[in-house]
């Protein structure tokens, strides 16, 4: 009699799930950010060296103690704060506007091919355009105000967070859908139990994307039709040569960039961990 031997694959650990988990640095997290910091430090040092032995002109690029003693200066009268919040009211703002249409539009087109026919067509021909390319419309339609910068941000997020929801869709693998189908789960239960789950991973990845679009936007917009933000401090301080209080500028929407992409990269990197084992598992 023959004998055969069933090899079983042991299940992952979750370390090793965590190991695979997007946005995970390879190696130590701690020595990942002092190799960074290190790269930092040295450009700062550099930057330093250059404006103390005159090898920079000073009014072009100020030393590091100026952009320090400006950072402090604008801290300490509230402007910069008062340009903080206003940036980050329109970021937030405009992300908020693309999520909710976006997310319900993008499902809508990867689940029915009628409306996919319609619509992706117009999409595919509008997506490619700058946002900016509509701030002159934006301000005739909604006028110099906030309503016309929500606008464009609302441009500039849409088209990120869409994409990446058709894509995670048409990823998604349909065998879950039909196991979910075959133990009698409705159409709600496998739109919130399977699919949601499934291509959350993906609408989180584009959201991130759509951070670094809004505050390109942001930007952009503010430095041509706004009186506050971060980028009306950088264009009305260029005006007056005041590069200290540029590179300020420059410095605080870096550092909130970062900020906001770590948040991103920890939410996906749990979302990730929460379903990658399981992606589909429904309770009906």
């Amino acid at each position: 009699m023959k004998n055969t031997t069933q090899i079983v694959q042991p299940e992952p650990s979750e370390n090793t799930t965590r190991q695979n988990a997007p946005g995970k640095a390879q190696g130590g997290v701690i020595g990942h950010w002092l190799y960074g910091g290190s790269t930092i430090v040295f450009l700062v040092i550099a930057w330093y060296l250059a404006a103390r032995f005159e090898m920079i002109n000073r009014t072009l690029m100020p030393s590091p103690s100026e952009v320090w003693y400006a950072f402090v200066e604008l801290s300490g009268n509230g402007e910069l704060v008062e340009h903080v919040n206003a940036s980050m009211y329109r970021i937030i703002a405009g992300l908020i506007l693309g999520f909710v249409t976006a997310v319900p539009m993008g499902l809508l087109i990867a689940r029915n091919r009628w409306v996919k026919a319609f619509l992706e067509p117009l999409i595919e021909i509008i997506r490619p355009i700058p946002a900016l390319a509509f701030l002159p419309l934006a301000i005739l339609w909604f006028g110099i105000g906030e309503p016309s910068k929500l606008f464009i941000m609302w441009f500039g997020t849409f088209f990120v967070i869409i994409v990446s929801v058709i894509e995670g869709v048409y990823n998604f693998d349909v065998v879950y859908i039909k196991v979910a189908k075959n133990l009698n789960a409705s159409e709600r239960q496998i739109f919130y139990r399977v699919l949601l789950p499934g291509i959350l991973p993906f609408i989180l990845e584009g959201n991130r994307q759509a951070v670094a679009t809004a505050f390109r936007v942001v930007v952009s917009a503010e430095m041509i039709a706004a009186q506050t933000g971060l980028g009306f401090l950088i264009m009305n301080s260029a005006i007056f040569y005041q590069t200290d209080r540029v590179i300020v500028g420059i410095i605080v929407l870096a550092v909130l960039g970062m900020l906001c992409d770590r948040f991103l990269i920890i939410l996906t990197r749990k979302v990730f961990l929460k379903y990658k084992a399981e992606p589909g598992e429904i309770a009906v």
